[in-house]
């Protein structure tokens, strides 16, 4: 209420102040400099506010359980960050789970991949299994398992920590598949979709190592998780 008084108060001497260029110069002058000083405390304002309400929003966004977090601490606290979010899809059919298989580089990992800027978690989700597998989620069985956080030294950028938060879903698709639609990085390393038992999947991950030292530690991430996901299922 008292913000929106302000902007009144700030709009009275706008008019004021374009009347006043009739009369008197020195007026005039002096009704700028107060203009000019109550714009800026207004824009400044405003993007105070924005940026609370903003943060509010990431937080209720990310206020998922966090299921482990990987930091290897191999940069300095100065980098800057490069931020790419995450979301993944944990796709149970019968006592099997459908994975994306790098037929190349010979590991398992969930389908998913990067949330981009203006998407929500959910729809980055169905886009990206749908991109990787061609499988088509169904929306209303989405269901949250939990996040994995991940910060290391990037391999592109100098002086930058890469921060990854990967948040994975339970969710099931519909009984027809469709033509994947994969990147360049995911031709290169030949994606496939494979339903495998998951005791399998966790011993490919584990025997994987590569000169990629950045692609090792997101496999033992997915390796991790695959394991949890194993517990979880067999406590239900």
């Amino acid at each position: 209420m008292l913000f929106k008084k302000f902007i009144r108060f700030v709009q009275f001497i706008e008019f004021f102040y374009a009347v006043n260029c009739l009369i008197c110069n020195k007026l005039n002058n002096l009704l700028y400099k107060i203009y000019i000083d109550l714009r800026k405390c207004v824009c400044y304002n405003i993007i105070i506010i924005s940026t609370i309400k903003y943060n509010s929003f990431l937080k209720k966004g990310n206020n998922m359980k966090e299921l482990f977090s990987i930091d290897l601490h191999d940069y300095e606290e100065n980098y800057s960050v490069y931020k790419r979010p995450s979301a993944r899809g944990i796709i149970i059919n019968d006592d099997r789970i459908a994975l994306v298989y790098s037929k190349k580089e010979k590991y398992y990992k969930f389908p998913g991949g990067g949330i981009k800027e203006n998407e929500d978690m959910k729809t980055a989700l169905i886009r990206e299994v749908r991109e990787e597998t061609g499988l088509i989620v169904i929306p209303d069985s989405i269901v949250e398992f939990g996040s994995v956080m991940r910060r290391q030294k990037s391999n592109y950028s100098p002086d930058t920590i890469f921060e990854q938060e990967n948040f994975y879903f339970f969710c099931k698709t519909e009984n027809r598949l469709l033509e994947q639609n994969l990147d360049y990085y995911e031709k290169e390393a030949e994606f496939l979709l494979k339903v495998v038992d998951i005791d399998d999947a966790i011993k490919t991950d584990s025997d994987y190592h590569s000169d990629d030292f950045f692609n090792e530690i997101m496999i033992k991430r997915e390796m991790k998780v695959l394991q949890l996901v194993k517990k979880y299922l067999h406590n239900q």
